[in-house]
């Protein structure tokens, strides 16, 4: 049965419909959302297919985004620290002292945001929390704790390696010490819900608005797990190895706020949200270009010494590589993508955003899956 596409493009635009028909007729796309913003008009805005257990995938439907939920708290960090509530090169332990404890009293957000803080995970992590069960993941406080008392495992601002969550939990701990606020709180009230933008780090409402979670059905060599080392360690797998989409798929899980991995979102809120970083101030924006320029620019490029894949970050957004992160032909752009295909971000040099989520999750390569990839060869050519 053909799968019918909602929503709309503007003219020049149509090659993405195309593209995002072919996605559900030939690629095998479950439930899917893709929107863009260009020159500050939303010009492609679509939604189909099914949501899961009886559900179409409606207008405002969200997924769970996984990673794509670092690009938007990096653009929330941008906001705070261009309004001086957070002080990007200032020592973690002036707002956490206890987090100055074996080596760290100089490690700074930047350290963290450009995951060369040498704090990729922490030592007994696995016994602590893990994806084999929900109950780890709600004890912020111990986790906290036990970051707070790790060393790191190189100087920092020397070494690279994805700091899957512990990215999110420091960078969240350090903003509600900062601020009284947590990071999804600071989402939801500055940025979020002023601009009736579909994304929630701590999501508590309706469970029916969320599409469920569809397993991958081929996983590449690349994307097996490696359940045993530095990459499984950074990635909290645990005794039992257990799937991170059992987890993420938990209404539990989502409203636990988790800002590295816990988001869930449509493609139109993940696009609006990065608009913020293509609209000047001048424009009615809330960020001013020289935060936006210094957050988005390389702070460290190596190889990552967990994952192996070669690294370039920003403040928090992760930049293209050719086999890490990748947004196809808008190679200056800023975002993040997620765990099976979500994606998020700004080509500030095209004035273009870009947010996709889906159900289907898909592990072929680093990268970006092959929806994803074709979407964004289509919007290509129908940007200058």
């Amino acid at each position: 049965m053909e799968t019918q596409i909602h929503g709309h493009v503007a003219p020049g635009f149509e090659r993405v419909r195309t593209q995002f028909e072919r996605n559900f007729a030939v690629l095998g796309e479950v439930g899917a959302s893709v929107a863009v913003h260009h020159r500050g008009s939303l010009v492609v805005d679509l939604w189909a297919g099914s949501a899961g257990d009886g559900r179409a995938w409606e207008e405002r439907t969200m997924a769970p985004v996984f990673s794509v939920s670092k690009g938007i708290a990096a653009i929330v960090l941008t906001y705070l620290a261009s309004r001086g509530d957070l002080r990007i090169d200032a020592p973690i332990a002036e707002v956490w002292p206890e987090f100055a404890q074996n080596g760290k009293a100089g490690v700074t957000l930047r350290h963290v945001l450009s995951h060369t803080a040498g704090l990729p995970w922490f030592d007994g992590s696995s016994e602590i929390v893990s994806f084999d069960s929900i109950e780890g993941w709600a004890s912020r406080d111990h986790v906290e704790d036990c970051i707070a008392r790790q060393a790191p495992l190189w100087e920092p601002g020397t070494q690279v390696a994805y700091h899957s969550f512990t990215y999110g939990w420091i960078a969240d701990a350090v903003v509600r010490r900062a601020t009284g606020r947590t990071i999804g709180e600071v989402l939801a009230q500055d940025l979020a819900g002023p601009l009736d933008a579909d994304f929630a780090i701590g999501y508590r409402g309706d469970p029916g608005r969320v599409a469920e979670l569809v397993p991958p059905k081929h996983i590449s060599d690349t994307r097996k797990a490696d359940t045993q080392g530095d990459a499984a360690r950074a990635m909290f797998y645990g005794p039992e190895a257990r799937p991170m989409w059992e987890i993420a798929g938990m209404p539990s899980y989502w409203a636990l706020g988790g800002c590295a991995a816990g988001g869930v979102g449509n493609a139109r809120g993940i696009a609006r949200l990065y608009s913020l970083l293509t609209t000047s101030q001048e424009e009615g924006g809330l960020i001013p270009e020289a935060s936006v320029a210094e957050h988005t620019r390389e702070q460290f490029s190596d190889r990552d010494r967990a994952f192996g894949f070669w690294s370039r970050t920003g403040l928090g957004f992760g930049l293209a590589t050719d086999d890490g992160i990748s947004y196809g032909p808008f190679v200056n752009a800023a975002g993040f993508s997620g765990m099976g295909g979500a994606l998020g971000f700004a080509d500030r040099s095209r004035a273009v955003t870009f947010g996709y989520a889906m159900n289907q999750i898909r592990l072929e390569t680093y990268g970006n899956v092959s929806t994803v990839a074709a979407l964004l060869d289509a919007l290509d050519q129908c940007v200058d």
